[in-house]
C-alpha cells in the first residue's frame, strides 16, 4: 500500500509505503524509486534513516536494531 504523491502513475515526492510483510518506508521518492531522505523499517523493528539513491540505501545513515545497537554512517 502506498499513500503519498504520484507523478505519471509513479510514486514521485513524499509518502510512505506499507509492505505485507509489515515493513515500511516513509520518506522521499523519485520517479518510483526511494531517492533521498528516508526511514525504512523492517517487520524485526530494525531501522535504517538516512539517504537512499535509486531504490537502494547509499549515502550516510543510521541503522538502528531492536536491542539498541546502532551504526552510524
Amino acid at each position: 500500500m502506498y499513500d503519498g504523491e504520484w507523478l505519471e502513475d509513479m510514486q514521485h515526492g513524499n509518502g510512505t509505503e506499507l509492505m505485507p510483510d509489515g515493513s515500511s518506508f516513509t520518506g522521499v521518492f523519485e520517479r518510483g524509486r526511494k531517492n533521498g531522505q528516508g526511514t525504512y523499517k523492517w517487520a524485526d523493528n530494525t531501522t535504517y534513516e538516512g539517504e537512499w539513491a535509486a531504490g537502494k540505501i547509499d549515502g550516510k545513515g543510521t541503522y538502528v536494531w531492536p536491542d539498541e545497537r546502532r551504526y552510524d554512517g
